[in-house]
């Protein structure tokens, strides 16, 4: 109806793919968030359009185990939406916490570090008692802390990140199993 190249059709052909995402079909749904990825580019689809099809292109390496060509994409996803999306922390994050996680795959701690304190830093400066996505990264330090053999701070961290999430959700928190995980 639209075009194959209209930003329409591929955000229905982007939907789609995350689809087979959901249902572990990443082979295939990497293919396609490639082919969308490159038709916008051919198009001349703004990047603050289309860098959702290059971030679903990248996930599917870290859910396929490939965490070095994650690493690689997720690091120019993020200096993309840092030059593109700089108002829009919260993608820019969720790029930065994908980009940890391949670190992390890579067993680049030191790295994956830096990328969490920077989600945590920017998060608390924008909105610091709102949202998850620092807490999210203080959990992923101190996963990192705890593969480390660091257990004084995997508990700091922690405790610390109790109470955040305490302070910010409330009595009802304690359904909160997020800490849990660590």
């Amino acid at each position: 109806l639209f075009g194959t190249n209209n930003l329409a059709t591929l955000d229905n052909l982007n939907n789609l793919a995350v689809i087979k995402l959901k249902n572990e079909q990443y082979v295939e749904a990497r293919q396609e968030f490639r082919d969308i990825w490159l038709r916008a580019n051919k198009a001349g689809i703004v990047p603050s359009s289309s860098l959702v099809y290059y971030k679903n292109y990248a996930l599917t390496f870290n859910k396929l185990g490939d965490f070095e060509s994650a690493e690689i994409k997720f690091d120019s996803l993020t200096a993309y939406r840092e030059k593109y999306l700089q108002n829009d922390l919260v993608r820019l994050n969720n790029s930065r916490k994908e980009l940890a996680e391949a670190a992390i795959g890579n067993q680049k701690y030191e790295k994956a570090e830096g990328v969490l304190r920077s989600i945590i830093r920017d998060h608390q400066k924008s909105m610091p008692d709102d949202g998850e996505q620092d807490i999210r990264a203080y959990i992923e330090l101190a996963k990192i802390k705890k593969i480390k053999g660091d257990e004084v701070t995997t508990r700091k961290i922690k405790g610390e990140n109790r109470a955040r999430i305490l302070k910010r959700l409330g009595p009802d928190a304690e359904v909160y199993t997020l800490n849990e995980a660590i």
